[in-house]
Formats: C-alpha cells, structure tokens, sequence
C-alpha cells in the first residue's frame, strides 16, 4: 500500500510501471543483444550498436510509464526511438513493438491534449519514412514481411489512438455529468438558503407583530389601570384581566411559532393565520386599552385569499402597535378596509390628540388606484355629513408631497413608529410585497399619520403608492 502511494506520487501507475519492466526485460533477453549473448556464431555487435539498443529499450521503457501522465512526451520519445530502431534495422520480436506503440498512442489519445492530433500524424509520418528507408535496404526475399511489419505497426497505432480518443469523449461527457451535477447542487443549496432566510425573515415579522402588539396592548392597559383606580377601584382588576387573556394568547401563538420549528414539520403552519375577520377582536382589544377607534369595512371583504386576508391583518396590527407605542394617549385612531374591483385597501390613520380621524362609511364613494397624494386628499376632504355620521366632524388638513416624505421632526407624531431604524416599515412593505401589493406610510402634514396598503385580488395588478 505505501509503495503504490510513493508510485502515486511520482506520479506513474503501478500497471504502467509493471508491464514496462516486463516488457523492457523481454526485448533485452529475446532481442539482439539476447541472441548474441545465447548464439556465439552471430556476428559481433559494435560498441554503437549496443549503445543504440540500450537507448530503445530505455525509450521503450520511458514511454510506457509516461503514456498517462505526459503522453506528448511519450509521442516524441515514441517517435525518435522506434524511427531510430527501423533505420538501423535492429528491431526484434515486433509484435511487441505493435503492443507498445498501440498503448502510448492510447494514452495520447486518451490523456492528451486536442492539439496532440496533429504530433500523431507527425509522429506516424516520420516511422513510414523511416520503415520506407529500412525497407528499401533490405534484401528482396524480406521485402514482403518487412511491409506486413509495417502495416501491423500502422494498424496498432491507428487503432489505439482511436480507441484512446473515444476514452477521452468518456472522459469529457463524465466531467460534463459532474460539472451539471455539481452546479445542480449549489443551485439547491442556494434555493434551500434562500428559503430558509425567507422562512427566517417571516417568523422574525410574526414573532414581532405578536411580541410587539402584545407589549403595546400591556403597557397600555397597566397605565390605564393604574390612572383609573383613583376613580374606580375595580378597574385595575379589569386591567389585569385583560392582560393576562392578551398574555396568554401571545404565549400559545409563540408556542405554536417554536412548537413547529422544533418538530421540524414542514405540512405543519408555521405560524397562526389571523384573518381581517379578526380585526374586530384587535381593535376591541385596542379599545380596551382606552384609545379611541374607528373601523369602517367598505365592500365584501370575506371573499380575500386566506394569504391576503393573513397580511392585511398583520399589516394593521402593526401599525395599530406603533400608534400605540409612539402616539400621544389620546390620539385616535381610524382604519377603514375597502374592497373594489381592483383589489382591497387598507388604511390606518391616527392624529395627534387633538382632532380625530373618522373611519370610512359605506356612504363613501368607492375608492380608485390613485397615487399616495390623491388618495390622502380625497380622505381629508370627506364631507361633513360623513364625517358627522362618524360621531365627529373634523375634517383633517390635506397633506403635500413634501409632508409625505418629509423627515420625522421633534414634536411631530411618529405614528409608525421607524424614524430610529426600527423594521414596522420594512416588515410592512414586505408582507404587501409578498402578494404584489405597495404600502404607504407618512405624515399627514400637523395632522397625524398613515398607513395605506393596496394589495391586488388575483389577476389584478397592484397600486403603486410610491
């Protein structure tokens, strides 16, 4: 074993190495140099003539461990040796000479380069020259074989460079396999990192909105408690209640998020699928902390894909969340859903604390895909009867390009909630994304703020906010 590593290493193969030693040994003993030693009557051989059949022999030798690991320089040393051999006329037994010029032209053809094509033809030019001058030598009676020799060693040769051509058209189409095998197989680790970081990035949304929304509702149902219970005394009672019913469904929804990555089943949903159906249930709860409410639904909203209905819902949760988290207490807050023929729209409004925005009515006229500006113009100017209708009557001011995307100011409501780097937009933009829809969200001049979503039914194309 070690020693067919150390062979290995040096770079020949022990096959290659055995037959040319067995090779090498039986033209040295059944050769000319054979004969003289074992026939005292041949004629002495001069000191050229035996320098001449060392080198064939070493040449023979040298070819055949090279055939595999550098065949060009097999060829020439090839071609040199056995020219050399037919021009003195010492070639002896040459039916191992067929074999072995047979073998290299097989690992040229096999192991060598596309131009070697060419050296093979040089190659086999040169030998016919050089069998034409020995044969022109030779006596008239040995004519006939010497050219049947001739035509052997062409066949042998034509034959293994053929034969080691198509071993290389194996070799090719095997790379090939491997080489389509092998991006196959990074095109599925790609596609499988892809999916997990988006699989990631959803749970990382729902474990935020659920997190989030749940601390929100928390925090401002302790702070109410705690303000009412120099009025009544039972309201802190009423608080808690309400924090450890919203607690404990935030819990069992995170149970159900690591429960199902734990298992490691993918039939399983990986997270709860609340629908626009719950939104009334969301804004009781928000309700329940003391903030003030509108929801207005506008068309038939019950016939949304279970996906869409699942993002519009996540998406109000979250900026209801931030109206909590980052809106003055009293601020109040409007969201309307409205169903056309052109997809479902979603828009949560709050204010500052000083007027109130009003949910959509049914008397409304059916909103159109229109740009952010319009479709907050044609809310700040509904009418007073509508408005009215609504239990107030203020109408809030019309916000400009500018105020769209204006930086967030000192004193100005962050209703969203992302001036700091914070990912509510982000992950907002993404679920709309997701279904081919486009968010909005930005201030409504000294008003307030809005969220606006447009998410397409299917075969409709999505309204471009931006």
């Amino acid at each position: 074993m070690e020693r067919d590593k150390i062979l290995r290493i040096a770079g020949f193969s022990p096959l290659d190495l055995a037959l040319a030693l067995c090779i090498l040994i039986f033209k040295i003993v059944f050769g000319p140099m054979g004969f003289y030693l074992l026939d005292t009557d041949m004629p002495a051989f001069s000191p050229l003539d035996y320098v001449m059949q060392v080198l064939v022999f070493l040449a023979i030798f040298t070819c055949l461990l090279l055939r595999r690991t550098h065949p060009e320089i097999a060829l020439i040393i090839m071609t040199v040796s056995y020219s050399a051999n037919y021009l003195l006329g010492t070639f002896a037994f040459p039916e191992l000479d067929y074999l072995v010029a047979g073998m290299v032209l097989y690992g040229v053809g096999a192991y060598g380069k596309s131009w070697t094509r060419y050296g093979v033809i040089v190659s086999l030019v040169c030998m016919i020259l050089a069998s034409a001058f020995a044969w022109g030598r030779s006596l008239q009676d040995a004519q006939v074989f010497f050219l049947l020799e001739v035509i052997l060693f062409l066949t042998f040769s034509l034959a293994g460079f053929i034969l080691g051509r198509s071993r290389a058209n194996d070799f090719a189409r095997l790379r090939q396999i491997d080489a389509e095998a092998e991006a196959a197989r990074r095109e599925a680790e790609q596609s499988a990192r892809i999916a997990v970081l988006a699989e990631r990035n959803r749970i990382a949304r729902d474990m935020h909105d659920v997190v989030a929304h749940t601390l929100s509702v928390v925090i401002a149902q302790a702070d109410g408690g705690r303000y009412a219970a120099q009025k009544d005394p039972a309201a802190p009672v009423q608080a808690l209640e309400k924090i450890s019913k919203i607690s404990r469904s935030a819990l069992s929804d995170i149970r159900t998020i690591i429960g199902v990555l734990r298992e490691g089943n993918d039939g399983a949903p990986l997270v709860p699928t609340p629908e626009v159906s719950d939104l009334g249930q969301l804004v009781e709860d928000i309700r329940a902390t003391g903030r003030t409410v509108e929801f207005a639904e506008v068309g038939d909203i019950t016939v949304l894909p279970s996906g869409t209905s699942a993002a519009l819902y996540r998406i109000c949760q979250e900026a209801v969340t931030n109206v909590l988290k980052h809106a003055p207490r009293d601020a109040r807050i409007a969201i309307t859903l409205t169903q056309t023929s052109e997809g479902v729209t979603l828009t949560v409004d709050n204010d500052r604390g000083e007027h109130a925005p009003t949910a959509a009515t049914s008397s409304d006229p059916a909103p159109r895909a229109v740009k952010s500006s319009d479709l907050v113009t044609r809310a700040a100017k509904r009418s007073d009867s509508t408005l009215a209708s609504a239990g107030n009557s203020y109408s809030p001011p019309a916000p400009t390009n500018s105020d769209l995307n204006a930086p967030h100011l000192p004193g100005r409501n962050r209703g969203i909630g992302n001036s700091a780097g914070g990912n509510g937009i982000i992950g907002m933009r993404e679920r709309a994304a997701a279904f081919g829809g486009t968010l909005m969200a930005g201030p409504l001049g000294d008003y307030g703020w809005r969220v606006q979503a447009h998410l397409p039914t299917p075969g409709q194309k999505s309204t471009d906010f931006r």
